[in-house]
């Protein structure tokens, strides 16, 4: 049997892709599966094993100094056919572990150098080489890889460009997690609120969706991450009491959560890295049978113009997006409609079931094994590059 292992130095133990999808598919497709990170907790679960380095640092140069090379000494100890890591920050350990021999893998969950831009932490004025410099030595790292996966394909063309052999394996919910599907008093009154699922912040709309909730008179339910200055923030907006805070949910919380929702809001705001994302919480939203009211970004308004399931608008007026909340509220059927064709098209175009094969035929390339799925979603170009990394390591 092969040994997988995956490597965070900043992702915990229930991280959904690394773990909920990544690590559990490639259990079950039969790999001694071995899962590296930050914190403390259970040694093993659905037959993955877990390894603790450390509790998690807030500073970055901390993380850096003392997180990173705890993962890289855990992971060598491991002796692993294949490595597959998840953080820009451990480039140098990947690098480490591909010329001691192993079959290496990226996974670039973000378009580093465009997110540079939303980092608050950055001067703005540095922001822009920063975000040069990050992009070469990311670059130059990654080709020394056997392969990089990619959460979307605008950060596969990226690396592809770049003389990468990179593969897109989309970040999809699982449809076992929505069984339920739409609730069967949707068009009833018992649903007065709009949700969001995700990290909580300026740059994602926290603010205008407050307002927005605020304008339209309907109540806002919040679900993920938020500082307590965020917080505070905005409880002085004006509609506070229109506002709950649910924290950070399990997954089937967070379905149970989308029950009470008439509508689901992404109104992430206009910055390069997230014009081109393709954001979870948008298929979670269309899994769990509502309708989406998400940004005009021009790959969102295509994707939602072609299923059907929603409505966009400019995502720095809350005035718009009260607007479509209000439109959606007193048209229900119309709402129930979108949530149907929603949830049509996350079974058959958007599960995670049907990214799963990309990575299990990337792993059986890079670990010279036999194609055990029917058909091949890798192109014969691909599979021979794959190949010629395997071949080199």
């Amino acid at each position: 049997m092969k040994r997988i292992c995956h490597l965070s130095s900043v992702h915990h133990a229930d991280d959904v892709r690394i773990f909920g999808k990544e690590c559990r598919s490639l259990s079950a497709a039969g790999y001694e599966t071995h899962l590296i990170v930050v914190g403390h907790g259970e040694n093993e679960r659905d037959s993955v094993k877990f390894h603790y380095v450390s509790q998690a640092v807030r500073s970055r140069i901390a993380r850096i100094a003392w997180v990173v090379p705890r993962v890289y000494l855990t992971a060598r100890a491991l002796r692993a056919d294949l490595y597959h890591f998840h953080d820009p920050e451990l480039l140098p350990v990947g690098w480490l572990l591909r010329v001691g021999g192993a079959a290496v893998v990226y996974d670039a969950h973000e378009d580093l150098p465009r997110d540079i831009d939303s980092k608050p932490w950055i001067p703005k004025s540095a922001r822009r080489w920063v975000a040069r410099v990050v992009d070469c030595v990311e670059v130059f790292l990654s080709r020394r890889m056997s392969a990089v996966v990619a959460a979307t394909p605008t950060i596969c063309d990226r690396f592809s460009s770049a003389g990468c052999c990179a593969v897109t394996v989309r970040n999809y919910p699982i449809s076992a997690e929505f069984v339920s599907g739409p609730h069967k008093d949707f068009g009833c009154d018992t649903r007065r609120s709009v949700g969001y699922v995700g990290g909580i912040s300026a740059i994602r709309g926290s603010e205008i969706m407050v307002r927005a909730a605020g304008m339209a008179g309907v109540n806002l339910i919040l679900a993920g991450r938020v500082s307590e200055d965020e917080r505070q923030s905005l409880e002085a907006c004006g509609a506070a009491s229109q506002v709950c805070f649910k924290g950070c949910l399990g997954r089937s919380e967070v379905a149970e959560m989308l029950d009470e929702c008439f509508a689901g809001l992404v109104v992430l705001q206009p910055t390069q890295a997230y014009r081109d994302s393709l954001p979870i919480k948008l298929f979670e939203y269309m899994a769990a049978g509502i309708p989406v009211i998400a940004s005009n970004f021009e790959s969102w308004q295509r994707l939602l113009a072609d299923v059907g399931c929603g409505v966009t608008v400019d995502p720095t007026d809350p005035f718009a997006v009260a607007t479509a909340i209000r439109e959606l509220d007193s048209n229900r059927a119309r709402a129930q409609e979108m949530g149907l064709r929603g949830r049509e098209a996350f079974l058959s175009r958007f599960s995670w079931a049907l990214e799963e094969p990309r990575l299990i035929e990337l792993y059986q390339s890079l670990l010279g094994e036999p194609p055990t799925l029917p058909g091949s979603i890798l192109t014969h170009a691909r599979r021979e590059k794959l190949t010629a990394a395997r071949t080199t390591s």
